[in-house]
């Protein structure tokens, strides 16, 4: 066999050289600018943003249901196994809120680093199942540990969604998607006290498990194969030599930020106080509708279906675009909203637990529906606006951590020992009257917040 002389070979070689140069030029060269993300003003929302929204919410909404649905079954649950209210409010808050807790960080620092469409899909797979897995408990610890496992896995389903919402959509038109996605909470609220409501009563508190997890595996099928993971800062304009892009904020840097930045960390504070409140109030609203007002759990489902879920699917629907009208792009405008809402929730909530006919309940109950959540798509779009691209997925869910551990996990706790310690006649009517100081606490926060604003505004100028 003939050699090719040493010369040729490597001559061939050093002709490759400049060619394999150039190649490695082109490769770094600055993006195109067809590669830039567009700024806030220019970047343009198409069908598929719409969509990915769309199927955002449904994941939403469907966390809704598998969180709620232990509410509108409680009463039967409590009577099967014996329960305390206490323990009670332990399975429906505690045991939810804390394992949220512990995992939003690690799921927090995912969403910064892997594709948040292959971490939601899976994690709405898994939570899904747990929930319809509660339908077969045998015992009070059974029941303790499907719970958990729901609350795990679904801490990585609203931040998650809210930080590709952030990437998918302008910081003009964040109002409005944000208010389109909490939307899925009244909506899940519809479905959980129509549809399932409907089968605990003919089929019994397991069967409802059952009927609101299936639902959610094949979503999160949909999901995977349908929506594509957003570029992160794709809507921020384009990326800083600091690194809005490449970055991915670390756990201290996430908690630095927090309690560094005075808006950020009152918009953490204040929400997750508020948040304690509502939860106590609302996943203890089936027991005291049924309690005090003599309901039958289809009647107190069809009653919070009208409330908690059709008037607020409004007022979150309308309550978007018009707080973005009235800010006219001023964030200390648009951040004297929730304030408002919030005062007029404690009005409200105050009246519906207090006042002894049901016509008077009904009426304060839908007027405390129209406001309660409003303050949380404007607390979250506020929060957004300050954090970087980099770190949303973080700070995200360093401020559901708190909404969860003083929210979920707290808040349905705190009314149900309140209830065993009052006793006597109507105990938790006077628990849930009690719990609303921290409706005035989170108000103070989200004053304060606003004023950090002004203060970052007035610096800023």
């Amino acid at each position: 066999m003939s050699r090719l002389p040493v010369g040729r070979i490597r001559g061939s070689r050093a002709a490759k050289r400049p060619e394999r140069r150039a190649m490695s030029i082109a490769h770094v060269s600055p993006p195109s600018e067809a590669e830039t993300p567009a700024t806030g003003e220019e970047a343009r929302v198409g069908f598929s943003g719409w969509y990915t929204l769309a199927i955002l919410t449904t994941v939403y909404m469907l966390c809704q249901i598998d969180r709620k649905v232990i509410s509108i079954v409680a009463e039967p649950i409590k009577h099967e196994f014996s329960l305390s209210d206490g323990q009670l409010g332990a399975l429906t808050g505690l045991m939810f809120g804390v394992p949220n807790a512990i995992m939003l960080l690690p799921m927090g620092l995912l969403i910064d680093r892997v594709n948040r469409r292959n971490l939601c899909a899976a994690m709405l797979g898994l939570w899904s199942a747990a929930c319809a897995a509660t339908g077969f408990a045998a015992s009070y610890v059974h029941l303790m540990l499907a719970r958990a496992a729901v609350g795990a896995t679904e801490s990585a389903g609203a931040s998650s969604g809210l930080s590709m919402i952030a990437d998918v959509f302008p910081k003009r038109l964040r109002p409005v998607a944000t208010a389109l996605f909490q939307s899925a909470m009244p909506l899940g609220t519809i479905l959980c006290f129509t549809v399932i409501a409907w089968v605990g009563a003919e089929y019994g508190w397991r069967a409802a498990f059952i009927a609101a997890g299936v639902p959610g595996i094949a979503v999160s099928v949909l999901l995977f194969l349908t929506v594509r993971d957003p570029m992160r800062g794709a809507t921020d304009g384009p990326m800083r030599k600091d690194g809005d892009g490449p970055r991915r904020a670390t756990l201290a840097e996430g908690f630095r930020f927090v309690l560094t930045n005075r808006v950020a960390l009152h918009y953490v504070i204040g929400p997750a106080l508020v948040s304690s409140a509502s939860s106590g109030v609302l996943l203890w609203l089936p027991s005291f509708l049924i309690r005090s007002h003599g309901m039958s759990i289809a009647e107190a489902g069809y009653l919070l279906a009208l409330t908690s879920g059709v008037i607020t699917a409004i007022a979150l629907a309308v309550s978007g675009p018009a707080a973005a009208r009235f800010a006219k792009g001023d964030d200390a405008r648009l951040a004297l909203v929730p304030v408002f809402t919030v005062i007029a929730s404690i009005v409200f909530a105050a009246i519906f637990l207090i006042v002894p006919s049901m016509t008077g309940m009904i009426v304060a109950l839908c007027l405390f529906a129209a406001f309660n959540y409003l303050y949380l798509s404007l607390g979250y779009t506020l929060l957004l606006g300050v954090a970087p691209a980099w770190m949303r997925g973080t700070v995200l869910s360093i401020e559901l951590i708190a909404a969860n551990l003083l929210g979920y996990a707290g808040g349905p706790f705190i009314v149900g020992l309140l209830s065993d310690a009052i006793g006597g006649q109507q105990p938790l009517r006077w628990a849930l009257v009690s719990i609303l100081a921290l409706y005035a606490w989170g108000a103070l926060h989200l004053w304060l917040g606003r004023r950090a604003i002004l203060a970052t505004e007035k610096k800023a100028a």
